[in-house]
């Protein structure tokens, strides 16, 4: 038998339509995809001014997304490091969303410039 993960705001890694819409209807890890997606790489404290979002909630996000594969820790992953010192990039489940949203939503073209 074979265990699903699964992350408190995201919910089980398995239904990744499920998960994209989570992501889509949540305006704050929507706006931290996009401003990865604008820029290679973010420190969390560029996120959290950029963003106006508080730490708490924007460590929440971020370890949600990072569950999920739509980001990751630059330039290795290390769970022991605090947050402060922590640089974000985009993964590839998050540029494959970013890219899904561009076609379904042109408007965004416009408006995000991404690096990819």
């Amino acid at each position: 038998m074979v265990s699903e993960a699964v992350h408190p705001e995201m919910g089980s890694i398995s239904g990744e339509n499920d998960i994209m819409n989570k992501i889509i209807r949540d305006e704050k890890l929507l706006a931290i995809l996009l401003e990865l997606g604008k820029k290679k790489r973010r420190t969390f404290n560029e996120l959290k001014e950029e963003l106006k979002i508080g730490e708490a909630e924007l460590i929440d996000k971020l370890n949600a997304l990072e569950f999920g594969a739509y980001i990751k820790q630059n330039p290795n992953k290390d769970n022991k490091k605090p947050f402060i010192t922590r640089r974000y990039m985009i993964d590839l489940r998050g540029m494959i969303l970013l890219n899904k949203l561009r076609i379904e939503y042109p408007e965004f073209r416009e408006s995000f410039n991404f690096f990819f």
